[in-house]
């Protein structure tokens, strides 16, 4: 009886609408404003369920009316019941699969030789960089060397050339850190789409049939790719190299546009009722035809901008806010610029009542005055060892702000530091979602759902 008498009170949870677009920070904000979560969990309490996960990675699951979904590493998409955490479905989406007949012998004939000489290659390069830092750091006289692993670096390239299938499609190096599965899923209410660093596309609906995958492209850095897709009208958004449009009925590519690409998500705006995307690093691109409409407004490396009441706010340490025109015909301009804390910022901020919530990977809180950019003021948090890669998030009124090694610090919003609860759980690099009386964390190797 226990058991049907909790399964009932689940069921009579508000849930989220089937219809309309979820994806990244929910809505690319990190509010979660009519939620009603818990301020405190451990390992042994508030966990309603949790389910293993089979293998590790850095996305934020997404929520679908009672599923939720979410990828693991190299290119698995789960969905899983938010009732009791059953895996429902999982698919598994391998570049080779993705191939045709000639071009997958091709690859495999390739393959082992391909495969030496990458290695080869890649060793080389770090051993050429990293005598290159050396003779920079000690001031010593390295010219010999690096102009004899330079010669053994182009001669790999040249090699590598010989292999050209098996050097578009093989997968990428990335950091242990990032993996293949960082980017966040994204739905339009009917279908689940997902990227992988592998450079594979795809799109199911949600009862895991597959309606189209495709390959793009591989990262060009050795450190993987965490960009997260977006849905503007009928069009999937990427970011790996170029900005990407991709029907997303069929997975057609609509359009490619040449900008800067790094870690961050794009967002989109509109200007003048004109939609478009904005990446991090600035570059504004219409979204029906992939035109550049402005360049480098900004320059964030890891983090995502955020826009609020027609201003887009890239926040780092050199970070600005920049007014978005009321029409084509004006330009963008700089409302003011900021300098919290020198350091990388992985995670993306907040805004909320007037103010910036932000934090470092080094675990230093900020706020900012939203409107002139002034440091409100700043607090390392006691979050411990690691990195603060997931994001802060803002529901139940209430800003929480994680670490890597799976502490969570609960505080109230405001002018001054008000810390409400500290809790501990596995290791975590994602951003929480919240929905009702449930916080829902992709953990390393769980996925949770927590509530009061």
């Amino acid at each position: 009886m226990k058991r049907y008498l909790s399964l009932f009170l689940v069921l009579t949870l508000s849930t989220a609408a089937t219809a309309g677009i979820v994806g990244w920070r929910n809505d690319w904000t990190g509010k979660f404003p009519d939620a009603d979560p818990p301020t405190a969990w451990s390992p042994d309490s508030g966990v309603l369920w949790k389910t293993q996960l089979p293998g590790q990675s850095n996305a934020s699951p997404i929520l679908v009316g009672d599923r939720l979904f979410v990828s693991s590493d190299p290119d698995i998409l789960l969905c899983i019941s938010r009732l009791d955490g059953k895996i429902l479905w999982e698919r598994s989406n391998p570049v080779v699969d993705l191939l045709d007949e000639k071009t997958r012998a091709a690859y495999e004939q390739e393959s082992e030789k391909g495969q030496e000489i990458r290695d080869r290659y890649n060793e080389a390069n770090s051993n050429l960089r990293r005598t290159k830092r050396r003779a920079k750091k000690d001031g010593v006289d390295a010219e010999e060397n690096i102009a004899e692993l330079t010669e053994t670096v182009e001669e790999l390239r040249k090699e590598r050339s010989n292999f050209p299938t098996f050097d578009k499609y093989a997968t990428p190096m990335h950091h242990d850190v990032n993996g293949h599965s960082t980017p966040t899923p994204v739905s339009d209410g009917n279908h689940v789409f997902a990227l992988f660093g592998t450079g594979v596309v795809i799109c199911y609906d949600l009862d895991g049939n597959p309606v189209w995958r495709k390959f793009v492209e591989t990262p060009k850095n050795k450190w993987g790719h965490s960009a997260s897709p977006l849905i503007i009208d009928n069009m999937l958004l990427i970011q790996i190299r170029d900005l990407v449009a991709l029907d997303t009925t069929t997975g057609e590519e609509k359009w490619r546009a040449n900008t800067s690409s790094y870690w961050g998500t794009p967002i989109a705006i509109e200007i003048g009722g004109t939609k478009a995307v904005v990446t991090p690093k600035g570059d504004v691109v219409r979204a029906s035809n992939g035109e550049v409409l402005a360049s480098e407004l900004s320059g964030l490396d890891f983090s995502t901008p955020v826009l609020d009441n027609g201003v887009i706010y890239f926040i780092q340490a050199g970070g600005r806010a920049v007014k978005i025109p009321p029409t084509l015909e004006e330009k963008f301009q700089t409302e003011w610029t900021t300098r919290p804390r020198s350091d990388r910022y992985y995670a993306s901020p907040v805004i909320h009542d007037g103010l910036i919530y932000t934090i470092t990977r080094n675990n230093v809180f900020s706020v900012i005055d939203q409107s002139s950019g002034e440091i409100v003021y700043s607090e390392t948090l006691s979050l411990g060892a690691g990195d603060a890669y997931p994001s802060i998030v803002m529901a139940g009124g209430n800003l929480y702000a994680s670490n890597s090694n799976g502490t969570t610090i609960i505080l109230k919003p405001g002018r001054e530091y008000a810390q409400i609860a500290m809790n501990s759980l596995e290791k975590f690099m994602s951003t929480p979602i919240f929905n009702a009386r449930r916080m829902y964390l992709r953990g390393n190797e769980n996925l949770y759902c927590i509530g009061k």
